[in-house]
C-alpha cells in the first residue's frame, strides 16, 4: 500500500500495488571490547512491479521509484550493547548505526546515502529475585526506544524511511508515512503475569506501549505539529 510521501495525508489516499522482489540482508561486525562491535551491512532489494491502481498517482510514473529496479548498498555499521539477555532483556542498552552508500558501481538503479541509528534501553521497575529452582524470575520492565532515518539522494518511495510496522509506532501501516527523513520514539511497559512462578508461567504478560513520530523531506522541515501519536 502507498498513501503518498510526507506527513500530510490521510487514509483516503491509499492505493495498492504489486510488486515481487529478492531481499537480501547481510552484517558482518566483530567484538572489539566488551560491549562493542564494528564492522559492516549490506543490503539489496531488486523490486519487480507488476501492477499499479490506475487511479493512483504511482500509475502517474512521476515519483522515484514506479520503474521498480534494484537498490544496493554497503557501509560501516557499529553496535553497543549492554543487555543482560538477548531475547527477554530486563536491563541494559542496545545501540546501532550504520552508513550505507548505494550506486550503480553496487548495482543499485538509484544513487543515494542512508543513515540509520536506533538505540533501545531496558529498565527493570523491581529488584531482581531468585527462583526456587534457579531460574531468573520476570519482573515489570520499561523499554525504551528510538529510531532516525535519513535519506540523502535519490532513493525510490520503496526505500524512504517508513513509519509504521509491527516494530515501530504499531497501529500505523509500514510506509502510512514515508519520507527521506523518520523519526519514531516509543516506550512499552512489560509486566508479568505470575512474577512468582517458573517454567511455562512465565510466558504469560502484558504489555502496554505508546509512540509518537513524523516524516520530513528534511531535519529543519520537522515540526511538532506532524508528529502521530
Amino acid at each position: 500500500r502507498y498513501y503518498g510521501i510526507g506527513p500530510d495525508h490521510g487514509s483516503e489516499s491509499e492505493e495498492d500495488y504489486d510488486v515481487r522482489y529478492p531481499r537480501v540482508r547481510v552484517n558482518l561486525l566483530g567484538k572489539v571490547g566488551k560491549n562493542i562491535s564494528i564492522g559492516g551491512r549490506y543490503v539489496f532489494d531488486d523490486f519487480n512491479i507488476t501492477h499499479f491502481d490506475s487511479t493512483g498517482v504511482l500509475h502517474e510514473g512521476t515519483i522515484t521509484g514506479t520503474a521498480g529496479g534494484s537498490i544496493s548498498g554497503i557501509g560501516p555499521a557499529f553496535s553497543f550493547d549492554t543487555r543482560d539477555n538477548i531475547f527477554l532483556p530486563a536491563k541494559g542498552v542496545f545501540a546501532e548505526a550504520s552508513v550505507l552508500a548505494f550506486g550503480p558501481a553496487l548495482g543499485s538503479a538509484y544513487t543515494y546515502r542512508q543513515l540509520t541509528a536506533e538505540a533501545s534501553g531496558f529498565i527493570p521497575l523491581t529488584r531482581p529475585k531468585a527462583g526456587s529452582s534457579g531460574y531468573r524470575l520476570m519482573r515489570p520492565v520499561l523499554a525504551l526506544n528510538v529510531l532516525a532515518i535519513a535519506i540523502n539522494g535519490d532513493a525510490p518511495f520503496y526505500a524512504l524511511g517508513l513509519l509504521g510496522g509491527t516494530k515501530h509506532m504499531r497501529g500505523y501501516y509500514e510506509g502510512y508515512f514515508r519520507d527521506d527523513l523518520m523519526v519514531a520514539g516509543q516506550a512499552e511497559l512489560r509486566l508479568p503475569l505470575f512474577p512468582a512462578k517458573t517454567g511455562l508461567w512465565q510466558r504469560f504478560g502484558v504489555v502496554a506501549f505508546a509512540g509518537a513520530g513524523t516524516v520530513a523531506p528534511r531535519f529543519g522541515d520537522l515540526a511538532i505539529d506532524d508528529v502521530v501519536l
